[in-house]
């Protein structure tokens, strides 16, 4: 008995214990026919893709396996390498720093130009 039709087996237990069904419910869930599945398991058929893909769907639905992320693109994955370069903490705490000190002083001088408007109002002049 090889592993592969040993885990194939194992597999479908687990779908049928998880989802509360009987082995005939299972297979028919699963789009396998009882001789079809004999034959898995006795190891004169080998399961076709769509088999495997559709047990791998159903431990994802049953809850037995999580659901994989669906791959990144070569372009996005560089992209975001790039931008983890170009933007790392360690390279960017200067420049940041320096940020926050160029807005601070712009909104400190926009606020005394306001005060300084606020003061003329107050005095009956029109700034």
């Amino acid at each position: 008995m090889s592993t592969e039709k040993v885990n194939l087996e194992k597999r479908v237990e687990a779908i049928r214990s998880a989802k509360r069904m009987t082995v005939g419910e299972v297979l028919s869930y699963l789009q396998i026919s009882p001789p079809m599945w004999s034959m898995i398991r006795n190891g004169t058929r080998s399961p076709s893709i769509k088999t495997i893909r559709r047990i791998e769907a159903a431990e994802i639905d049953a809850g037995i396996r999580e659901s994989p992320p669906p791959p990144r693109p070569p372009i996005v994955a560089e992209s975001q390498e790039m931008f983890a370069a170009r933007y790392s903490p360690e390279k960017n705490n200067e420049s940041l720093a320096r940020q926050v000190d160029e807005l601070r002083e712009y909104i400190a001088g926009e606020f005394r130009k306001l005060h300084d408007e606020i003061q003329e109002l107050k005095k009956g002049r029109k700034p």
